[in-house]
């Protein structure tokens, strides 16, 4: 299990971990965490071309997700 995160407004990680209940501590190092703005990215065919783009650049995590 882990949480992934990827804020646009905010990009102190620990923050958003203490935000979450997630902070230093044992509990924390058995949560997986990724910080998907610094995540691999993927580039994926743009289904809907409501933008006009050909490929959108998605964090690959968000592609393993289930």
């Amino acid at each position: 299990m882990f949480v992934a995160e990827g804020q646009g407004h905010c990009r102190d990680t620990e923050l958003v971990l203490e935000q979450i209940g997630a902070g230093p501590g044992p509990e924390a190092e058995k949560l997986g965490f990724i910080d998907l703005n610094h995540d691999d990215i993927d580039l994926v065919p743009n289904r809907s071309r409501f933008t006009g783009l050909e490929q959108l650049a998605l964090p690959a995590t968000l592609r393993r997700a289930t």
